[in-house]
């Protein structure tokens, strides 16, 4: 019997199965839901719902996960592990398309989770959903791999955090396929490496010899007919902080019957840093022993400046409300949940731990002379829907 919080919801019906250490939780009245167009478009091919792995220790934590789903109109299925050897097992026995985990565990916490993640060779989208993070952790877990991080108390961006990693991943999947069609037909290699910016190598286990397709040569900037990649070369291409876990993972990957996926910088010969993404297999003989790699190598350089740009932007947005005291708060219309920004609590002088935001909150914390006037200025906005102060 599996261990764990198994919640179905499709647009039908709904059933919950809840079988959580001696704790069960009774949810059997999930609301009939309609299917996500947008959602559908992306799992419509594999004929079936959405599969969710939620990483989550905390069973009410995880109901309110739940309940925010059922909200979005998505045609879902979600099991709940909260130790690590359960996650493990659920990765192969569960088949997620998608995980959703929380930080910090008994047993372990998101940053084994997503290195386990990788290890498998899965690709699936990862998303944090937490109550607490700083901006320092989030930037370094997204540097890592993960897709997107929500807090607990902003949990009504989550169905669409979902929609877009999973809209992401689907057109990685689809360029994947043309690359790989096209890299089928050797009489298209080399233009479909220079479109997708995608090199190929091959390294030869017993005589260590490493072949480099022209576009890997254009990625580290050097001259096919001048340069002979081997193992020194190479790695003196490479940053030096990354050295360490590219020659780890290498090794690792001899052991590891999956796919193995591994980014990292390198100073070109020229001098310019670039981010790369290397993919690669190990070929076996039929005593399983491993006789040669084959991989890519592609320019992931713009894609990470992007990450930076955004992870900056709200760095920059938090900053700039702090120094000039302006918040910002937000009314979701359908689920009539309410966002509040950082500032927006510094402001009014309360903890976000101690006050949910809503607008008897809001009401709450204003003069009484001024909560009937505030009220209709709102009221009046929603309706007209123009700009009110």
């Amino acid at each position: 019997m599996r261990t764990g919080i198994l919640l179905a919801c499709s647009k039908y019906a709904a059933t919950t199965i809840v079988i959580m250490n001696k704790n069960t939780i009774d949810i059997s009245k999930l609301a009939t839901l309609p299917v996500s167009k947008k959602l559908m478009s992306s799992i419509e091919k594999t004929g079936k719902m959405l599969k969710i792995l939620h990483l989550e220790d905390v069973s009410s934590d995880a109901v309110l996960v739940n309940n925010q789903l059922k909200k979005s109109k998505l045609d879902y299925e979600i099991l709940v592990v909260e130790t690590k050897d359960k996650f493990i097992k659920e990765l192969k026995d569960f088949t997620p398309d998608i995980i959703l985990s929380d930080h910090s565990l008994p047993s372990f916490n998101s940053h084994e989770a997503l290195t386990i993640l990788h290890e498998t060779g899965l690709k699936i989208p990862f998303i944090l959903v937490t109550a607490t993070m700083s901006d320092e952790l989030a930037v370094e877990l997204i540097r890592k791999g993960a897709d997107d991080y929500i807090l607990k108390d902003r949990l009504n961006r989550l169905a669409s955090a979902i929609q877009n990693a999973l809209e992401t991943y689907r057109l990685k999947r689809a360029k994947e396929v043309i690359i790989n069609e096209l890299i089928s037909s050797q009489l298209h290699l080399k233009e479909a490496q220079a479109i997708a910016k995608v090199g190929s190598w091959e390294t030869d286990l017993q005589t260590y010899q490493v072949r480099w397709s022209n576009e890997m040569h254009r990625l580290y900037g050097t001259d096919p007919d001048n340069f002979e990649p081997s193992y020194l070369p190479i790695q003196s291409f490479v940053h030096p902080e990354d050295r360490e876990k590219i020659d780890k993972a290498f090794k690792h990957s001899l052991n590891n019957y999956g796919s193995n996926r591994i980014e990292h910088r390198i100073f070109t010969l020229q001098g310019i840093e670039k981010w790369i993404e290397e993919n690669w297999s190990v070929t076996r003989d039929e005593n399983g022993l491993p006789i040669s790699v084959i991989g890519t190598g592609q320019d992931i350089t713009q894609q990470k400046i992007e990450e930076q740009r955004l992870v900056d932007s709200e760095l920059k947005l938090k900053e700039a409300q702090a120094l000039s005291h302006i918040s910002n708060w937000e009314v979701n219309l359908v689920t009539s949940v309410h966002t509040w920004s950082d500032e927006f609590y510094n402001i009014f002088g309360v903890n976000r731990e101690d006050v949910t935001p809503s607008a008897e909150s809001f009401l709450s914390l204003l003069h009484p002379d001024d909560r009937s006037n505030a009220s209709e200025r709102v009221a009046k906005a929603f309706q007209t829907n123009e700009a009110g102060s």
